[in-house]
């Protein structure tokens, strides 16, 4: 299921910690927001409720962290009410089974094991988002939206895959046992060619 994440910087507050779960039922994803005071990149769509806090000219106002409850129909397109600064973005099925997105090799996202990430957003960063956010479940994804990124990819359970990196290794180790065979061949072949060139030039010398 390929998608497009889209997000552009806008001046405003200092940087937030930003922390945006979805529960993905079929076309439809509902998000749940949990923030400070904030600058928000976008109207939020689909805004069902907000608490601890109010939305004033753009901007998430609270003196404490707030939580943002919205919903989108699914068209191929993330849309979780995105803001200027550091945010976690993670991903659940009805069941709470864990999602993965899976970004484009070519796109804005680093990949790394188990996560992926916006460049230049440092290893610390991410570990103050997971203090902020809590345990870290399925394959997060870590955006820094102080700039424009568009985030392309696509969404498989962490189970799909794990049986994609195992079809993959899989895949590898046949290769390898396939080379390795053919070389062992070819070095076997090239050493008994070799003795038997040997024993032959043992023997015209012999008669000599």
């Amino acid at each position: 299921m390929a998608m497009v994440i889209g997000v552009a910087a806008m001046p405003g507050l200092a940087h937030a910690q930003t922390c945006h779960h979805g529960v993905v039922d079929g076309d439809t994803i509902e998000w749940e927001t949990r923030t400070v005071s904030a600058a928000l990149l976008s109207p939020p769509r689909g805004l069902e409720s907000i608490e601890g806090g109010s939305l004033e000219d753009g901007e998430l106002r609270s003196p404490s962290t707030m939580r943002l409850r919205t919903r989108q129909s699914f068209d191929g397109v993330l849309r979780p009410p995105l803001v200027r600064g550091a945010q976690r973005i993670t991903l659940a099925s009805p069941s709470g089974q864990p999602m993965a997105f899976e970004p484009d090799v070519d796109g804005a996202l680093e990949r790394h094991i188990g996560y992926a990430t916006t460049p230049g957003l440092e290893r610390e960063a991410r570990r103050r988002l997971d203090e902020v956010c809590g345990e870290v479940e399925g394959v997060p994804l870590y955006v820094d939206a102080a700039r424009p990124v568009e985030l392309r990819g696509a969404l498989a359970s962490p189970s799909a895959r794990r049986q994609t990196l195992l079809w993959v290794g899989g895949l590898l180790l046949l290769a390898l046992s396939v080379g390795g065979g053919i070389a062992y061949r070819r070095m076997r072949d090239r050493a008994a060619a070799e003795r038997a060139e040997a024993l032959l030039e043992e023997r015209y010398r012999a008669l000599e």
